[in-house]
């Protein structure tokens, strides 16, 4: 193969050009002799068309005046892994994130060690064996540390039981002049599972969300979340699922519900 160059990047291998495609060297190779014989041109050489690198089938992603074709160049653009920016591409698709969040770069930040009681550590490796847990859980300590969750004794804290408690019993949450005593509280607010609050959770108090991302109402449930034997259901196929029937024939009954022409039983009867 002779030496190729697309958008900035030399290419010497068939395996070189198949990686950054993420498809087998023999597939680059088919490609590179048909480029060779004016068959394809360089852009239809280098098209992702794999399920793990194509943006979106015969569709391309236009990010501040640059287009790319796959995720390799799309994720190396925003900073991020390739797994990091699919999972977010499918969150975009889906109207849950803007563009701007789509390629939003994560940032390493690094947080000051503090001394305990005139006892100074070296890193975080060291404090983390004091305290006798391993440096990943420490580091996620030292997060809570510098966001004000934590106090100094419960970064250093070896008793991990009473200081889960501890989290759970005392983080409340305020939004809009509203104070959460629980995450059901606010995730029956949000109108969103369980698990997704958690989900979010645990981006907010990482530092990666803000407050209103944390309370963010996904599109699918405003105005359309309805309660059934204490059941809850976020959005309407959700509950025409549950039922067993159609989107449509959901509406449908929905309509004479609201009308008062069938009862909630009614609404929710099975076929």
């Amino acid at each position: 193969m002779e030496p190729i160059v697309y958008k900035g990047k030399r290419f010497i291998s068939y395996q070189q050009a198949a990686n950054f495609l993420g498809m087998t060297a023999t597939g680059f190779s088919k490609r590179y002799q048909k480029y060779q014989s004016g068959q394809f041109s360089l852009a239809e050489l280098f098209n992702s068309v794999g399920k793990k690198t194509q943006l979106q089938k015969h569709k391309s992603l236009t990010y501040h005046g640059e287009t790319f074709i796959n995720y390799q160049e799309a994720a190396k653009s925003a900073g991020v892994s390739q797994t990091t920016f699919y999972r977010r591409l499918k969150k975009y698709y889906a109207d849950q994130i803007t563009l701007d969040e789509l390629f939003s770069s994560v940032k390493y930040q690094s947080y000051e060690l503090p001394p305990y009681h005139k006892k100074v550590f070296e890193n975080k490796l060291m404090a983390a064996k004091y305290v006798g847990i391993t440096p990943t859980k420490f580091t996620e300590r030292l997060k809570r540390y510098h966001q004000g969750i934590y106090d100094i004794d419960d970064l250093y804290s070896r008793n991990s039981t009473n200081l889960r408690a501890k989290q759970l019993n005392t983080i409340k949450l305020h939004y809009q002049g509203i104070t959460f005593n629980s995450y059901k509280a606010a995730y029956d607010y949000i109108g969103i599972s369980s698990a997704a609050f958690n989900g979010r959770l645990k981006k907010y108090l990482n530092g990666e969300f803000t407050i209103e991302q944390l309370f963010r109402s996904p599109k699918h449930s405003q105005g359309h979340m309805i309660k059934y034997h204490r059941r809850t259901f976020y959005s309407y196929k959700e509950a025409a699922q549950y039922i067993g029937i159609s989107y449509n024939a959901f509406n449908k009954r929905l309509k004479k519900y609201k009308s008062n022409a069938i009862t909630l039983d009614e609404l929710f009867a099975k076929t």
